[in-house]
């Protein structure tokens, strides 16, 4: 099993902040927080772990001050998932959202098979 965690956030470091957490209110924004939803086998030979099933959400979050809209947080949430699918992810799920802090929203979800031992990521499944 790898941490795909640590795979995401290397994937997206050049287009945005990513940490493993909800924004904390003096966070810079835009910003992406990232969370493992499952990292499951999805195929073992010769007694080793080979593919993973990987899933996450990734949620673009973006201040609301000044009236600004959610455009800015919808094109990073755009960026964040043109990227990831370039990566070999499926998006299966995407909707702005209303939070109760105020903040704009985007949550996404992502799939990937993982290749253990290349560390390629393909999409579908076994």
């Amino acid at each position: 099993m790898m941490d795909m965690n640590k795979e995401v956030a290397a994937v997206l470091k050049d287009i945005c902040t990513v940490q493993l957490a909800f924004p904390e209110v003096n966070s810079e924004f835009p910003y992406v927080s990232l969370s493992e939803i499952g990292n499951t086998a999805a195929a073992i030979l010769n007694s080793k772990e080979r593919y993973s099933r990987y899933e996450c959400q990734l949620d673009v979050w973006d201040t609301a001050e000044n009236g600004s809209t959610p455009e800015r947080c919808v094109k990073l949430a755009g960026t964040v998932s043109d990227t990831m699918i370039s990566a070999g992810f499926t998006r299966v799920a995407g909707k702005l959202m209303k939070d109760p802090s105020g903040l704009h929203r985007y949550m996404m979800g992502f799939t990937g098979w993982v290749d253990n031992k290349t560390k390629t990521i393909y999409r579908g499944g076994f």
